[in-house]
């Protein structure tokens, strides 16, 4: 998008309300779009809960059942959930390997093109695991409730509001239809607000607002969800840009790379935090030591220790094992590691040694 198109849609959102022409009765009316108030969102709730229960008195079925459904149809087998949780474990590496790779352009290109095809399978698998939800229970109080909230937001360019919402039962009109065909159609997708959230005329707004405190002049209660998502993902890139571990601008700007960094950041917290609660009695000293024993109760909590060594540890210690399966006993200082280690000090004292002469 340029700076233009990135205008429209913020004062869209800055606004709080969609303008769109809407032809009724044979001529076009221009309309508004509006965020429901908190009252009229609890109203929905309610309106969905009565729509519920009185679907499932009716026979209607839920969600669960429809998934029961789609297994005796073999449509979504237990085989499938496997396959959709697998997928979305390689997308996450393979968003990984886009950071890692960021000064290798054929890698990204492949890494790239694997991560698109894989994203396209999870989409036709989770179509297809959501095939019958739309003659569910929910699905019938979703659209109820998503029904009422599009009437209360429907006023005209003086303000009045141009449907009664408590009347809008009593009333046939497809209206209400294309105001929520219109809402879905015009909602920013994750892409876009991300992009905006980094990018001017925003980055300039967000940090005034910042700093005065003020910026839809509106509770935060009251906010649209384009507005919060749009104030998260300001505050996200903030937390980049002040990071010690700041990726490069580029990366900044490509989702599906920062994705990647966002993924490392997360699992090297993980990771930290997992020592800090293993050093004993809060003794960071301990972890200074060329090797820490830890005892554990089971094989996962002894995964868990295993997973806090980086790569180069995790070898020293598949090395180990192999020797102690060929010998039951062995001395610290016949270890591969120890013996390689040994080498190593031999060849540079020889080099040392040599360059005396």
């Amino acid at each position: 998008m340029d700076i233009k198109e990135r205008e429209l849609i913020l004062h869209r959102i800055c606004l709080g309300y969609f303008i769109h022409t809407f032809y009724i009765d044979g001529e076009d009316i221009i309309l508004k779009i509006g965020t429901p108030t908190l009252e009229q969102v609890h109203i929905s709730d309610h309106i969905y809960d009565e729509t519920f229960k009185d679907a499932v008195k009716k026979g209607v079925y839920v969600e669960e059942e429809l998934q029961c459904l789609l297994d005796d149809m073999m449509i979504w087998l237990p085989s499938d959930q496997v396959q959709l949780s697998e997928l979305e474990q390689n997308i996450e590496k393979l968003k990984i390997g886009l950071f890692q790779m960021h000064f290798r352009a054929n890698n990204k290109i492949a890494i790239r093109k694997s991560l698109e095809l894989t994203q396209d399978t999870v989409i036709d698998l989770l179509n297809r695991k959501h095939a019958l939800d739309m003659y569910s229970a929910e699905a019938l109080a979703r659209f109820k409730k998503n029904s009422y909230l599009s009437s209360c937001g429907i006023i005209d360019l003086e303000g009045n509001k141009y449907i009664d919402p408590n009347s809008m039962w009593d009333t046939d009109t497809p209206l209400i239809d294309e105001v929520m065909k219109v809402r879905t159609k015009l909602m920013c997708t994750e892409t876009i607000l991300r992009q905006i959230a980094r990018t001017e005329p925003w980055r300039s707004i967000w940090s005034a607002g910042r700093k005065s405190g003020s910026l839809f002049d509106i509770p935060a209660i009251s906010l649209s969800l384009e507005q919060q998502l749009l104030l998260t993902w300001s505050t996200v890139y903030d937390n980049v840009h002040e990071s010690m571990d700041t990726p490069p601008e580029e990366v900044i700007e490509d989702d599906d790379t920062l994705d990647g960094w966002f993924l490392l950041q997360h699992k090297k917290r993980i990771k930290d935090k997992e020592k800090r609660l293993l050093e004993p009695d809060g003794d960071s000293k301990a972890f200074q030591a060329q090797e820490v024993y830890v005892m554990t109760d089971t094989p996962e909590d002894a995964l868990k220790v295993y997973n806090l060594n980086d790569a180069k540890n995790k070898a020293i210690v598949r090395q180990r094992m192999l020797a102690l399966r060929k010998s039951n006993v062995i001395k610290e200082q016949d270890m591969p590691d120890k013996q390689l280690q040994l080498k190593m000090l031999a060849n540079q004292a020889y080099v040392e040694n040599m360059k005396r002469k």
